[in-house]
């Protein structure tokens, strides 16, 4: 136990950090929603940044990917057939 100290630390700054950048990315986002457009049926919305188009295409990416991994593990689980 002691001797894998310096990875849970690791780790759980690791995770810390990520808590930190996605609160300030979450912050950043809903601060300047109102200047991005209204979303996937907005026209009229132009440049490139961050806007809900975006997190609109990374929660499916991420829905799709949670999938695959979910199948691999229930797949490489399963006892084979002799």
């Amino acid at each position: 136990m002691l001797n894998d100290l310096w990875a849970a630390l690791f780790f759980v700054a690791t995770f810390a950090g990520f808590v930190a950048v996605s609160g300030l990315s979450i912050y950043g986002h809903s601060s300047t929603k109102g200047s991005q457009g209204g979303g996937i049926y907005d026209h009229n919305a132009i440049g490139v940044a961050l806007n809900s188009n975006t997190i609109i295409l990374l929660h499916a990416g991420l829905r799709r990917l949670n999938g695959f991994t979910n199948g691999f593990a229930v797949h490489s689980s399963s006892p084979s057939s002799l």
